[in-house]
């Protein structure tokens, strides 16, 4: 009797002890999961996270959920992956741009040029501690470009040894990789290249070019290990001459032996549409903007206020064009296979921090992607490209809770993008109401530096 006793008592604490979810965990019930790998649909699914990971998923009754756990029915609503801004420049946006990232259900940006790489790995140390709510950063520092006179985000190289004493201290400081600008020559290019390679740390960015010639191809730079092409530069219809503006397309042939070199080096693509569609009408832009405006840095339109004087009215018949041919690019790259990164070039004038990313994702749908192919380059894309696709990019188990909950189906229309009812950022859930309160905040912050 004393052994039934006992061992009824250990049954009892194991019962117990399983009955209880650990401290930090909560159930999503019956969501519909947007699959990106897959383009399925799983529906009335339910989500364990646990802390900062997402520990089962299964259909409603696979999931034993303990009496005392915390749920949250989600019935009609729809889950994917945190999105990433692929193309962001902190330092003009400033750390007040950050969570309007997080309340467009951004969760990730990667940092192609800021002036102090200091100032951003504090905030990501902030976002490390999980005090705030801010998205993951990954970060170049400076760029590296050619010539002298240049923005306080850029460094001049105008030797090959410096660029190997540059790049070899950029990476000594832990940037994440070294972002190339467009007036680089070709023997400080190839330095650059090297000095990374040796160092097994990513560079990427535009393909060097002049106001009158290609100083690298699309081939070359792909040949060379650069990770990614921004922009669309060294695709064709870069502004490399007037000619393109004459029609002068691409033959076949080029396409397939460029196309053919950036499947062979996997180089990625980062279209950043609105970087076209802005200039040629930004003033009717800025008038749409005007009631999002008060969440945007006075340092920021200081900033765009500076650039926009360049942007003469003889070019919007120009610009009008490039776009046009831009968008028309998008479903030659897609049937290639070429992998395409949504980015935005946030930071620039009247690419709004956050809200940037539906703009381009919308224009991406309007070249001719599917509304999951468009969600894919924000999503899964970015993960492979950064090598983390064991941890983040789709919603599975295992892998980190960064997810965006939708009121309706992205795959449907890319503008159910918007709905967001809550974004979870490495397992801390904001809902609407803590989103739309951290809108608040920042626009209070913003009217206290007026």
């Amino acid at each position: 009797m004393k052994k039934l006793a006992l061992l009824f008592h250990v049954l009892t604490i194991f019962s117990c002890r399983f009955s209880q979810p650990p401290p930090g965990t909560y159930y999503l019930t019956h969501i519909t999961i947007v699959d990106v790998t897959k383009g399925a649909m799983l529906n009335d699914m339910t989500i364990v996270i646990v802390d900062s990971t997402i520990s089962a998923i299964g259909s409603d009754g696979e999931i034993n959920i303990p009496r005392k756990a915390k749920v949250i029915s989600c019935k009609g609503k729809f889950i994917v992956p945190g999105l990433w801004d692929m193309h962001v420049h902190l330092g003009n946006a400033t750390s007040s741009a950050l969570p309007l990232f997080v309340a467009n259900g951004i969760t990730g940006v990667r940092d192609m040029g800021t002036k102090s790489f200091d100032s951003i790995r504090e905030w990501r140390n902030q976002i490390h501690s999980g005090n705030i709510a801010d998205p993951r950063i990954i970060s170049s520092g400076p760029i590296l470009n050619g010539g002298h006179g240049l923005p306080d985000y850029q460094i001049g190289v105008n030797t090959a040894e410096e660029a190997t004493r540059i790049v070899d201290s950029l990476t000594g400081i832990g940037v994440d990789f070294i972002k190339v600008h467009s007036g680089l020559t070709k023997e400080i290019y190839y330095a650059i290249a090297r000095e990374c390679a040796k160092l097994h740390v990513p560079f990427a960015g535009h393909v060097p070019s002049s106001s009158t010639s290609v100083v690298l191809s699309g081939e070359e730079v792909a040949e060379a290990g650069q990770r990614s092409m921004e922009h669309m530069l060294g695709i064709p219809f870069a502004r490399d001459t007037i000619q393109a503006f004459q029609n002068m397309y691409p033959t076949e042939e080029s396409l397939k032996h460029l196309f053919a070199a950036l499947l062979k080096y996997g180089t990625y693509i980062t279209p950043t549409l609105s970087v076209y569609a802005i200039p040629p009408d930004y003033k009717s832009i800025s008038r749409r903007q005007d009631s999002l405006m008060k969440y945007i840095s006075p340092v920021l339109i200081s900033f765009w206020n500076s650039q926009t004087g360049d942007w003469p009215e003889r070019d919007k018949t120009f610009m009008n064009w490039l776009l046009k041919a831009r968008m028309n690019m998008i479903p030659t790259l897609r049937d290639a296979g070429i992998p395409i990164l949504a980015g935005t070039d946030t930071g620039f004038p009247y690419v709004l921090p956050g809200f940037g990313l539906h703009e381009e994702l919308q224009y991406l749908v309007a070249a001719g992607l599917s509304p999951l192919e468009a969600l894919r380059t924000a999503t899964i894309n970015p993960a492979i490209y950064l090598g983390k696709q064991g941890s983040l990019g789709s919603v599975e188990n295992g892998k980190l809770a960064d997810l965006v909950i939708l009121n309706a189906d992205p795959t449907i229309d890319i503008q159910n993008l918007r709905l967001i009812e809550a974004v979870v950022v490495n397992g801390k859930m904001y809902d609407r109401r803590a989103l739309d309160n951290e809108l608040l905040r920042v626009s209070y912050q913003v009217k206290q530096t007026q």
